[in-house]
Formats: structure tokens, sequence, C-alpha cells
């Protein structure tokens, strides 16, 4: 079958955009949305080694890249998000969102979906530590019991363009926590987005992450995005 290289459209159904036993209503005022700190590559051929972040982190209006491949069964390269959650944040929601019209795949498999994995909150908090450095074996084949949710959510690869929000599994978000440095640091959720299982090789998918808003008072690396029509890619919207 030819490859197909198209556009996306998010097609989740309720059970996978709303996990949470009670969903809960994210209003606009009083929230407000994180882009990721960290968006690194995990491959399945390099299981040991930890590749560039590729999270904009300059300016509001910086732009990164977000690369999916399946290279064939063997080689695979998966996207690692990590987004820092300011204290106090009471409820929080991964959102996807692509106004730029960014994404493209190419695909022998018709309408392939991506899998997001939710990692456990605050599971990476001692980054300085060997097991915690963000390789293939650390997060997915050692035995650190760190995933949450192997099915947290799909989106559905399609000819439409996606330029509708969609968010996955409102729940409560992650409490600061004291580092091995004993200084206090923000909570963390992370994710891992990966080829479906329907997903044949050679499949690849990429699409742009942008970074914009204010800065906030948590750091030079930490932005928060003021208006949601400035966003792409995946972001927590957190109240």
């Amino acid at each position: 079958m030819p490859a197909m290289t198209s556009k996306l459209l998010v097609l989740a159904s309720t059970a996978l955009a709303l996990v949470a036993a009670s969903p809960i209503d994210l209003a606009p005022r009083g929230c407000h949305s994180l882009t990721a700190s960290v968006i690194q590559v995990l491959s399945s051929a390099y299981p040991q080694d930890t590749r560039d972040n590729t999270a904009p982190l300059a300016a509001p209006g910086s732009e990164g890249t977000i690369a999916i491949n399946n290279f064939s069964p063997e080689n695979r390269n998966l996207a690692f998000f990590r987004f820092e959650i300011p204290t106090g944040s009471t409820c929080c929601e991964l959102n996807f969102w692509d106004p730029l019209e960014s994404v493209n795949y190419d695909s022998p498999t018709p309408n392939p979906t991506l899998n997001i994995i939710a990692l456990k909150p605050n599971s990476l908090s001692d980054l300085s530590s060997p097991d915690y450095l963000i390789t293939y074996n650390n997060i997915l084949s050692r035995n650190l019991s760190i995933i949450d949710n192997a099915s947290f959510g799909q989106i559905k690869l399609n000819a439409t363009i996606g330029t509708n929000r969609t968010g996955f599994g409102v729940g409560a978000c992650p409490e600061s926590y004291v580092n091995s440095l004993g200084g206090t640091e923000w909570g963390h959720l992370a994710y891992v987005v990966e080829f479906g299982e329907n997903v044949t090789s050679p499949t690849s998918f990429s699409m742009t992450d942008r970074r914009t808003g204010v800065k906030t008072p948590g750091g030079e690396k930490r932005w928060d995005i003021s208006q949601f029509a400035e966003a792409n890619g995946f972001f927590i919207t957190h109240c």
C-alpha cells in the first residue's frame, strides 16, 4: 500500500478523553497552561542513550520539534514529555492542539494511532541518579514501576487538520517535593507518546511544539501560555 502523508484529526472517545472518575470543568478563567520543559526521544535501538532536549526553552514564540518513528519493530523512536506544575495547582489535564497545522505523518497503515503512556506523578524526582536519566531503558524497560497508565489516551491520524483542542485525563496535580539536594521543586507530570499496536513499519510522525506566554516566577525555563490560540503541541492545563 502506498504511503500517505496527511494532517491530524483528533478522534478520541469519551472514555479516552476523560479517564477521571468525576470530570472537572476546566473553565478558562483561573486556569493556565504550560508547555513541556523536556521533550526527548526514547530510542529502542539505543536504549541507554540520552538524547537532546528539543523543548523550546527560549522566549515566548520559540518552537521545538516533536518526532516519533517506527523504522522497524526493533528500531522505534518514542517522544517523552515532562511538565513542571506550579505549587498550589488543584487539577491538571493533558491537552493536544495543532492550530499551526504542523502535523505530518507517513505510514503504510491507514489511519494510524498515537498511544499516550502516563507515568506516575513525580516519578522522575531524582534526575541526578543514573536510574532516572531519560532513556528508553529507564522509562520503559527497567522495573522502576513508574508507568501509571499504559493506555492513557489515543490520537487517530486522519487527512483532516486537527484544529480542535482535545484534553486527556483531568485529575489532581502533583505536589511539590524536596529534591536530593534539599531544595523544593515543583511537582511534575510525564508522558510517553508512541505509535499504537495497529501501526506497521516504516511510519513517521512530526509536529511543531510552540512555547508562548509570559515568564512565571518559577524560573527562566518555565513559561505560562496566556492564550490557547497561541499554543501548539502537547501542553498541560492547570487550575
